[in-house]
């Protein structure tokens, strides 16, 4: 159960209510690291998580991906895994400033 967030997080196609909703269940599941590395469940947003595209049928739309993990732990912008910061791994991704701002 402790690294059911990070399941997620791996999936492009994990919702933000999902996320929502394992943070909520596991709120320290966002501080753990993949085990035998320093990959937070930040640095998995960062190089997995697509743009959100919201159905119909999902109503009111939720914050982002990467909005929900940095505020359930922000200390995590600042740790760096095989030397590079989750700021780095969206941008060697692909991602947008867009995309990013919200986390820093």
């Amino acid at each position: 159960d402790d690294f059911i967030l990070h399941a997620a997080l791996s999936n492009p196609d994990t919702p933000p209510i999902l996320v929502h909703l394992l943070l909520r269940l596991y709120p320290d599941s966002c501080r753990l690291a993949v085990p035998g590395s320093q990959i937070l469940p930040l640095h998995i947003t960062m190089v997995t998580v697509a743009p959100c595209v919201f159905r119909n049928f999902e109503g009111k739309p939720y914050k982002t991906i990467p909005s929900l993990v940095i505020e359930s732990y922000p200390e995590a912008a600042k740790v760096s895994s095989r030397g590079r910061l989750p700021l780095h791994l969206a941008l060697l991704s692909g991602k947008t400033f867009r995309e990013v701002e919200a986390t820093y």
